[in-house]
């Protein structure tokens, strides 16, 4: 497709499946209840690729070991999150949608059932906050974590009220932009240089396909991809 104001031409790769999705879920609507259509294999479609893509920043080991340090020496419900999602590699509208329910001390996992989010509301021009399914069928799973984290999650786990959220600790959820906000502010109060949420998940993934037994099917199944070639 034509029309880049960049004089690259076409539209990038995530414009591409931004686009598709809702065409590919019109497509099999339309043949699993009307029968309108024929069965389309996606399989086929091939997306085009990026000329420039920006390279998966992660932590080193001492950075690591240092923001793990802070989080504990300032542990509150936030920062027990980000505890969390450096290892299980949550996405951040996952863990702000993490309930007391979803967890699972015992067996030491995590269901990831919801995501939270603010959409944009067209009819009256406004925002709104929710917390619903993932969009794909992959983001739904049931994830392990790491005995270091039964004492953090214990600290803050209310198992007399199941449908409170984990980082707010009431029925509310906490905004993934009020989350990031108070991640920036964490890092630049203890010393760390400028980095994104979605960095945690990286570190994370980053460590599993170091380790010599880890397979990209099962990192791709604990990541919530739809597939291990995108891990």
């Amino acid at each position: 497709t034509e029309g880049r104001k960049d004089g690259q031409g076409g539209f990038s790769t995530r414009t591409v499946r931004n686009i598709m999705l809702p065409l590919k879920q019109a497509f099999d609507y339309a043949y699993k209840y009307n029968r309108r259509l024929e069965k389309i294999d996606w399989s086929m479609l091939e997306y085009p690729k990026e000329k420039h893509t920006d390279h998966v920043k992660a932590m080193t080991y001492e950075q690591q070991a240092r923001f793990r340090q802070a989080a504990y020496l300032n542990l509150n419900r936030k920062t027990a999150a980000y505890l969390i999602t450096l290892y299980t590699g949550m996405r951040i509208g996952e863990i702000c949608g993490l309930q007391m329910c979803d967890i699972s001390l015992i067996q030491k996992t995590i269901s990831v059932s919801r995501t939270v989010q603010r959409i944009y509301n067209k009819q009256n021009g406004k925002t709104k906050l929710i917390s619903g399914t993932p969009k794909t069928k992959s983001s739904v799973r049931t994830i392990p974590f790491p005995e270091m984290l039964i004492p953090v999650i214990e600290k803050f786990y209310d198992d007399k009220h199941p449908n409170h959220y984990f980082i707010t600790g009431n029925l509310k959820p906490c905004e993934p932009r009020t989350l990031r906000d108070h991640f920036s502010r964490f890092l630049k109060q203890n010393g760390f240089q400028k980095m994104k949420f979605h960095e945690l998940r990286h570190t994370f993934a980053t460590r599993a396909m170091e380790l010599p037994d880890f397979d990209i099917k099962s990192l791709s199944a604990i990541l919530g991809h739809d597939n291990p070639a995108f891990t």
